[in-house]
């Protein structure tokens, strides 16, 4: 689930890169005034291909950090994939709400949540391939019976 978001979010963040303001943001003009020395790493995340970089490293140290722990609680607990029929998250957050009175419950909770997330995802994703299919033939790089076309076998899919 989170990796479909992150990967979600980093699309939508490439192809809509030209709607970004072209300023550096807060933390980068802090760390220009206030630590001069690290001027390297304040032009690497300056204006708007700087915020993309800010974007996309932040999500590749959240997905770094969250399979660290997701790993490390695996081992911690023996669980593996196919356990009990769940998938290696459905299994530790089993054994997490499992604690609780009412855990079962929370846990199917959890699944729900996910998989609406997942679908809203799924859905910023597709907006995202609508939009940017669109901005293509705006620009002349794509034939506008692409779009057609694309459209038309999605909404057979759908």
């Amino acid at each position: 689930m989170k990796g479909m978001v992150a990967l979600t979010g980093l699309e939508a963040m490439s192809n809509g890169i030209q709607f970004v303001i072209d300023e550096d943001f807060s933390l980068v003009k802090w760390g220009k005034q206030k630590l001069p020395k690290f001027n390297k790493i304040w032009a690497f995340y300056s204006g708007k291909s700087g915020i993309g970089r800010m974007v996309q490293t932040s999500f590749l140290f959240y997905g770094g950090i969250t399979t660290f722990f997701l790993t490390y609680f695996s081992i911690r607990f023996n669980v593996f994939d196919g356990t009990l029929g769940r998938t290696l998250v459905g299994n530790l957050a089993s054994i997490g709400f499992s604690i609780y009175p009412g855990g079962t419950l929370l846990y199917w909770a959890y699944q729900l949540l996910a998989v609406l997330l997942l679908a809203g995802a799924s859905m910023t994703a597709l907006q995202d391939a609508q939009a940017t299919e669109w901005r293509d033939v705006s620009i002349g790089e794509i034939p506008e019976i692409i779009v057609y076309a694309t459209h038309a076998a999605l909404s057979l899919v759908r």
